[in-house]
């Protein structure tokens, strides 16, 4: 019996380099928000929900450093580690805070990969970032709720009385944990 020539499931993709060399065409069809960076930290492409999560557009944010879109207080620390990074091979994955244009933060936990030259020279990294403000908001939500109800059984009175005809006890409560003691206690007494 002859065999039936069948055709391939499986598309391949050509993604190929427009003529400054890069993939921007791959990047922009990305659904969750990327950039990449150069060198000196400053950002060479980003695509459309990168630019939607942050509220900006594209003129305002290519060409920028980076660090542009962070508050003060992380941009020497990030600078630091931008550098160590760009020495280093291979991927990584962090987390970091940006600053939309509202002035509000935006939490990302953020992949990456370093693209260098055959002699190993850093070309550029290109990062992809997953908003996690909402969990984070969750999280810092919780503290507060947990240091408001620690408050609340903090204001608790100590000792709670609990009498039972059969056998009479007294509650110490602490903060975290009751002990139970067995009151000793007469009928006859007080009368």
């Amino acid at each position: 019996m002859p065999k039936k020539k069948t055709k391939s499931m499986t598309k391949k993709t050509n993604f190929s380099l427009n003529e400054k060399g890069d993939s921007s065409v791959f990047l922009s069809k990305l659904p969750f928000p990327c950039h990449s960076l150069d060198a000196s930290c400053r950002i060479l492409e980003v695509n459309d929900p990168w630019l939607r999560a942050l509220g900006f557009n594209e003129e305002e944010v290519v060409g920028k450093k980076l660090t542009r879109f962070m508050d003060e207080d992380s941009r020497p620390d990030f600078e630091e580690n931008f550098k160590t990074l760009i020495r280093s091979a291979g991927t990584f994955s962090g987390q970091m805070e940006l600053i939309d244009k509202k002035g509000h933060p935006v939490q990302f936990l953020v992949d990456g990969i370093l693209e260098k030259s055959d002699g190993g020279d850093f070309i550029r990294n290109r990062c992809f970032l997953r908003d996690i403000s909402s969990t984070c908001n969750a999280e810092t939500e919780l503290q507060r709720l947990s240091a408001r109800n620690s408050a609340i059984l903090g204001a608790i009175p100590e000792i709670l009385m609990e009498v039972d005809e059969r056998e009479p006890r007294v509650h110490m409560g602490e903060r975290n944990r009751i002990r139970l003691f067995r009151a000793e206690c007469s009928r006859d007494e007080g009368g």
